[in-house]
């Protein structure tokens, strides 16, 4: 019986405290509450009047008092330290926004936005934290996205980031076979990473932007189904990049990647479908894309989600056998596009409104 009272405690740590120690850790933490506070009513003042780290210091500390309330005016204040300059107040800013419990702030472009603005001031957490979300979005970001992944990494290490460390070093090993040696060999990865070098070009490394070479790698990783290469080959046949303009074989390669789910493309074969001269021109496809992305969240591509949103009501103005809105349904993806941030979409609302004011009281 005393071997099991003396497990039952060991598990239970705080139940079998004596009174007086579970009255002390009781008054301990109302002490630590009131001090908070206090440290939070000299804090605010400061905050509103500019100071940066009075901002960070009162939103940390209204964020350990706990309570839903609470956390929501921690978290303005903490983007309030973020604008004013402070990179702690974007990194914590950013973690409630992205780890929130019950999901009322979460939002993982919005947080994403938050580190970048940390990085940018040189915090390390942040700049790893933004590669992090980068990551989570891997089969939908840009080439471009893909290589600014590892520079975040990198760039967290320098800052003194120690986590970022290991990966780093191992971004930063000089390979046994170059990427061009890769890409010769048939690596699709490799390939696209050529081809993408070659689309962008880099002046600080010393690579000149060469569509045509380009084009020329990102046809045999597109031919190996890599999404990103199919993505940006789909782009450039769309519009004439290092290759003659050919529509039909742009939407082969976007439809290809946005099958493979990358929203970027699922919106672009989307567009490119509507073209007329487009010998695969079709409205019902591409409404099927476009309301794809319009009926996304918007938490990841907002613009884009915005962008579709306002494709879909200016196809239903044009009597579309395709798709078919009414007066409060047009009103209703407006300022949802609004919301979104879609500045074409608050005029098309501001006209609708004029015209139909019945819906939009």
């Amino acid at each position: 019986m005393r071997v099991l009272i003396a497990t039952v405690c060991l598990m239970t740590a705080f139940l079998c405290q004596p009174p007086a120690l579970a009255q002390e850790a009781e008054d301990d933490q109302k002490t630590q509450t009131i001090h908070d506070g206090f440290i939070v009513s000299l804090s605010e003042p400061k905050c509103d009047a500019g100071d940066a780290k009075a901002c960070v210091l009162a939103g940390t500390l209204m964020l350990r008092s706990g309570g839903d309330e609470t956390a929501d005016e921690a978290l303005e204040i903490l983007k309030k330290g973020c604008e004013l300059g402070d990179p702690d107040g974007c990194y914590r800013a950013g973690v409630i926004v992205n780890t929130d419990e019950n999901r009322t702030h979460a939002s993982a472009s919005i947080a994403e936005a938050l580190y970048a603005k940390g990085c940018a001031l040189d915090h390390g957490p942040s700049c790893f934290n933004q590669s992090a979300s980068i990551y989570a979005r891997w089969s939908d970001a840009s080439g471009e996205e893909v290589f600014l992944h590892g520079e975040l990494v990198i760039k967290a290490c320098e800052k003194g980031y120690e986590r970022a460390c290991p990966l780093a070093r191992e971004l930063q090993k000089p390979s046994a076979i170059s990427v061009e040696e890769l890409a010769e060999n048939g690596d699709a990865g490799s390939q696209f990473d050529l081809g993408f070098a070659l689309y962008l070009g880099n002046e600080a490394k010393g690579v000149v932007a060469d569509p045509v070479k380009a084009a020329h790698w990102l046809e045999k990783a597109a031919a190996q189904n890599h999404t990103l290469a199919q993505g940006l080959l789909g782009h450039m046949y769309r519009f004439g990049v290092g290759v003659d303009v050919d529509l039909s074989k742009a939407t082969d390669l976007l439809r290809s990647a946005a099958v493979a789910g990358n929203v970027i493309s699922q919106y672009d074969v989307g567009s490119v479908l509507l073209y007329r001269d487009n010998p695969q021109y079709t409205l019902y496809e591409a409404t099927k894309w476009l309301m794809q992305v319009a009926e996304r969240d918007g938490s990841e591509h907002p613009d884009l989600v915005g962008v579709a949103i306002v494709d879909l009501v200016l196809l239903s103005y044009e009597n579309s056998p395709a798709l078919s809105y009414n007066s409060d349904e047009v009103t209703r993806l407006l300022r949802r596009a609004v919301a979104l941030g879609n500045e074409e979409a608050q005029q098309e609302l501001d006209y609708h409104c004029e015209d139909h004011p019945d819906t939009c009281l």
